[in-house]
């Protein structure tokens, strides 16, 4: 083989090997079953946060270490971590999941539409 295709074939494979070791990104689809709107922050902060009509549903970065709901004058933490296998959709270079928000709870939505109760945690710190 020539130097030039060796070359190339090294390129390709170097690139394979990186773009296999790239974290995902997680995206959450959450749905609001509540009557309030509710924001979701990440971590450590609520000035940088998306809202959730009620009855609506929202894509949002799915923080691993800690999801923040903010539904009225309460804040609430959940457990980002770990997320149940039947629970992800995984593509090429994210992984989306679904979520419900219902009374003060977080719920993962697996394939077969279970709810799955997300822990709450004292914060996020």
């Amino acid at each position: 083989m020539p130097i030039k295709k060796l070359t190339r074939v090294i390129q390709i494979t170097y690139v394979a090997l990186l773009l296999s070791a790239c974290p995902a990104t997680y995206y959450g689809y959450i749905k609001n079953e509540s009557s309030n709107e509710i924001a979701i922050s990440p971590p450590n902060t609520t000035s940088s946060r998306i809202t959730i009509s009620n009855n609506e549903l929202g894509k949002t970065l799915w923080h691993q270490e800690c999801i923040t709901i903010i539904d009225g004058d309460s804040i609430l933490y959940f457990e980002g971590w770990p997320i149940p296998k039947s629970v992800p959709d995984i593509g090429v270079f994210s992984v989306s999941l679904n979520a419900m928000y219902k009374d003060g709870k977080l719920y993962f939505i697996n394939e077969n539409d279970k709810k799955i109760e997300v822990p709450h945690t004292s914060d996020c710190s």
